[in-house]
């Protein structure tokens, strides 16, 4: 009795901290009990600078308190992968936005697209039965439908609910390819929900050279969970 403790929380680089003062009495009135504050979160930005590495080092996700844009690291092609090592495969920005007719599946890579024979450049996307389907190379990426985009501008849709799953191929033009940025556009009427609103959805983007085996996957962004689809 008579002690207050105030908890107040940020938010680093997609990290929640939490900053806990000692016990302050209540007779120390408002402005003493949040006095700690600066020392506090400065104590806390030092410690995590100190543990941290530089920005080209580690993955970067950006959002209010969700994980809307990926800046992925640099050469952090996976050490299971056994595929030709493409600049293209290399994974730095990742990111999904929804209009409330279209989503719009944007990835941007190391090196121009095309670069690597095959490659194919792939969304998984959480609707609500999403499951992990990487074993112990990605055990936080789960899904249930696939985006499929390739460097000649071709692409298909795959709902892995259905039973056996179903394809859809993309339209003319809702796969461009810009350099080294992929920017496939697909209507929401491919990806209806299955339990998740719209808003919940999440995704994870990987590039990969062939299909069938985990050791064909060259990077995931961000590295072991899904983003959240930025929605109105």
């Amino acid at each position: 009795m008579g002690e207050s403790l105030d908890r107040q929380f940020i938010l680093i680089k997609g990290h929640k901290m939490q900053l806990i003062p000692t016990a302050i009495p209540r007779s120390a009135g408002r402005r003493a009990s949040r006095a700690w504050v600066v020392p506090a979160l400065l104590s806390v930005l030092i410690a995590f600078s100190a543990c941290s590495d530089d920005d080209d080092d580690d993955d970067d996700v950006t959002g209010p308190g969700s994980l809307f844009v990926v800046q992925d690291a640099a050469n952090d092609i996976l050490p299971s992968y056994t595929g030709p090592a493409g600049a293209d495969l290399d994974v730095r920005r990742a990111e999904v936005t929804y209009d409330g007719t279209n989503f719009v599946f944007t990835s941007t890579l190391a090196g121009t697209i095309g670069t690597t024979p095959g490659a194919l450049f792939v969304w998984g996307v959480d609707r609500g039965q999403g499951t992990p389907r990487f074993g112990d190379i990605a055990t936080g990426v789960h899904f249930d439908l696939v985006v499929v985009g390739r460097a000649d501008g071709t692409g298909t849709v795959t709902d892995l609910t259905a039973a056996p799953p179903t394809s859809t191929t993309l339209a003319a033009g809702n796969v461009v390819v810009s350099g080294n940025t992929l920017r496939i556009t697909v209507s929401a009427t491919l990806l209806p929900s299955k339990g998740f609103s719209t808003a919940r959805y999440t995704a994870n983007f990987w590039p990969r050279v062939g299909a069938g085996n985990n050791n064909q996957i060259a990077d995931f962004a961000p590295d072991n969970q899904n983003l959240q689809i930025r929605a109105p």
